[in-house]
């Protein structure tokens, strides 16, 4: 298959995926953007302190094994088509973040980032203790979506930062992503607080509290 139809047929897919998804309005939010007018809702919310039963994976029967990838498994992100930045991937990595995965054999299935460090969301300073955590950055292969591999990769996360000592998991959900927002709730997640946050032309940046949630 040439290269001119391998990308018509992944721009396809893309768009298929935004509308099952309802992420038509997050796509129209992110198409402001390159206007240079940035304008986000987002909570900022606490991950793995409810109860509920662990996430099952879906489909066929697979054996997915649980580890960590080095920076040059990161590295070799390069070559996957992924929303994200693969530079801001890698030096999040150098800067001390942790990826971790689950594999099919030796093909990777999904992912996920972990954050120990304060960090800044858009111009605003998020400061994380030695017991807290920060979880970004979770990403499905597109052959491994629909199995609920996202849910149960997240899941076994909290399991393990738990035995690592981090008591207080954290993440961040953009209210115009609904695919991630329904994802949260499958993990009983607690919204804390909500915030606009504002920016124009990559130079001035506003970030306003909206809500604090009580049930916090």
């Amino acid at each position: 298959m040439g290269l001119e139809k391998q990308q018509k047929n992944y721009t396809i897919a893309l768009i298929r995926n935004r509308f099952k998804n309802g992420l038509v309005l997050y796509s129209l939010n992110n198409l402001l953007t390159r206007t240079g007018i940035d304008i986000n809702l987002y909570y900022w919310v606490r991950e793995g302190s409810a109860d509920f039963d662990a996430p099952k994976i879906k489909g066929k029967e697979t054996h997915y094994t649980f580890q960590f990838l080095e920076l040059e498994d990161v590295e070799a992100l390069r070559s996957l088509k992924m929303r994200y930045n693969k530079s801001e991937l890698i030096e999040g990595i150098k800067n001390g973040q942790k990826c971790i995965a689950l594999k099919d054999a030796d093909n990777l299935a999904a992912l996920m980032f972990i954050e120990y460090n304060s960090f800044k969301f858009k111009g605003k300073d998020f400061t994380l203790g030695k017991e807290d955590a920060y979880l970004l950055n979770m990403y499905t292969l597109n052959e491994y979506r629909g199995r609920n591999l996202a849910p149960y990769l997240r899941y076994k996360s909290y399991e393990l930062l738990k035995e690592a000592g981090k008591k207080n998991l954290y993440s961040i959900t953009e209210y115009f992503n609904y695919s991630s927002r329904k994802f949260k709730e499958k993990l009983k997640a607690q919204h804390i607080s909500l915030y606009l946050n504002i920016v124009l032309f990559k130079k001035k940046k506003w970030t306003f509290k909206l809500r604090d949630f009580k049930n916090n």
